[in-house]
């Protein structure tokens, strides 16, 4: 990976002073981008000259996450000379704090800050969904029979208002299983009543009785 050094005080036969060179690793010769010229100059031997430019490790705009803080999600703003705006939200409030580009880039390599993607959609369940290949499972509102489908081809349904309003996305057929067994109904007025008449009070069965009715007809 090539160093870039930028020259800081002119001396006889340097370049102009600003001028920005570019070495690798095993070359012996620095170059100016863009141009033709080669120098034969060692700039990290000559600091007194020549100054490294520390370049940010990644885009300005990219979003992340700190390794501990699953929630929050950060922004890479600006750079100002040699320091990084980040920015976040604690509750509505905006708030941001600078870095230097060093540390930054530091804190990205060592993984305490993890470059953070947009997922394609949340599911029912929680979970984001970036890979657009994973099968995730779906069932209509009321049905209660899951479907499997590539995240890709889910997202489309999810994108239209209609289905979006009509159907529930999971990230597993057993997420997809448990909110059945939470909202699929499965007792009749029947059954409720036979448990109500063995562990009730008597003066309490027929506000009971009316309160069921009605729940019972509201779900037909």
């Amino acid at each position: 990976m090539a160093k870039k050094f930028k020259l800081s005080k002119e001396y006889p036969g340097s370049p102009k002073l600003g001028t920005i060179v570019e070495i690798n690793e095993h070359d012996f010769l620095a170059f100016i981008p863009n141009d033709d010229k080669f120098y034969g100059i060692y700039p990290e031997k000559f600091p007194e000259f020549w100054e490294e430019v520390i370049e940010l490790c990644i885009p300005i705009g990219t979003k992340f996450k700190y390794y501990e803080d699953d929630i929050t999600i950060y922004t890479v703003e600006n750079v100002n000379s040699d320091k990084v705006t980040i920015s976040w939200k604690e509750g509505n409030r905006p708030v941001s704090m600078t870095y230097s580009i060093t540390t930054v880039n530091e804190y990205f390599k060592e993984g305490y800050w993890k470059e953070y993607k947009e997922p394609l959609f949340t599911t029912e369940d929680g979970v984001e969904i970036n890979d657009p290949e994973q099968e995730v499972y779906w069932l209509e509102v009321d049905k209660y029979i899951t479907h499997g489908k590539k995240a890709i081809n889910m997202k489309n349904k999810i994108d239209n208002l209609y289905f979006k309003n009509h159907i529930k996305v999971f990230s597993t057929e057993k997420a997809a299983q448990n909110y059945i067994k939470i909202h699929k109904p499965v007792l009749s007025y029947n059954d409720v009543l036979k448990l109500y008449d063995r562990s009730s009070y008597s003066f309490q069965r027929e506000e009971f009785k009316k309160e069921l009715t009605e729940l019972v007809k509201s779900k037909l």
